[in-house]
């Protein structure tokens, strides 16, 4: 009876202590398999070096590219639009097809800029500005009967005109708050120089 005792007492101290490191590897597991929070930053970009969980699977993240700042995003704008004649060509030089194409290719190009990310909201109201002479133009060539060869002395010329006056507003804003550089042309065109 007394090894009966002696089993039984046994037994039980092996149970408790089996269920008690079966509660421990539990735990621990279970600290194991809390997944490490990624790292998100503005404009839901993952942060370089850091690991994601993916079901039960840890995957180390790689670099990627942050979002763009203001400045970024501006001196991209600026150097797009120092290449585009309709801002900087004389008059007499200027086809109107090629004028109403190249204007529209900006406000195009101006809401991929605002629609891509979010911006500075001075940037953003610059960028809203030029898409709006973009489409005063648009909606003024619209109107006219626009002369095949060249402008010089049409209505389109004043259209055009108008447009590059309104249009060096917030593109003389952008160029001179972010310090960028840009074509003489282009220039001449932000401070009213237009032939």
């Amino acid at each position: 009876m007394v090894i009966k005792s002696i089993i039984d007492k046994l037994s039980l101290n092996w149970s408790k202590s089996a269920a008690g490191n079966m509660t421990n590897s539990k735990m621990v597991h279970k600290q194991k398999a809390k997944p490490k929070a990624p790292a998100i930053v503005a404009g839901g970009s993952i942060s370089a070096g850091r690991d994601i969980i993916v079901g039960n699977q840890t995957i180390h993240h790689h670099a990627t590219s942050a979002p763009k700042n203001d400045s970024q995003i501006a001196r991209e704008l600026i150097n797009f639009l120092d290449n585009k004649r309709v801002l900087t060509d004389r008059f007499e030089w200027e086809n109107p097809q090629d004028c109403i194409y190249s204007v529209s290719d900006i406000r195009s190009r101006l809401s991929e800029f605002l629609e891509k990310q979010p911006l500075g909201k001075i940037l953003e109201a610059d960028l809203k500005q030029m898409q709006e002479a973009c489409k005063k133009f648009l909606t003024a060539t619209q109107a006219l009967e626009t002369p095949r060869h060249h402008i010089y002395g049409s209505d389109m010329r004043q259209i055009l005109d108008s447009f590059r006056h309104e249009f060096a507003v917030p593109a003389k804003n952008v160029v001179t708050r972010y310090r960028l550089s840009a074509s003489n042309d282009f220039k001449k065109m932000l401070l009213g120089g237009h032939n």
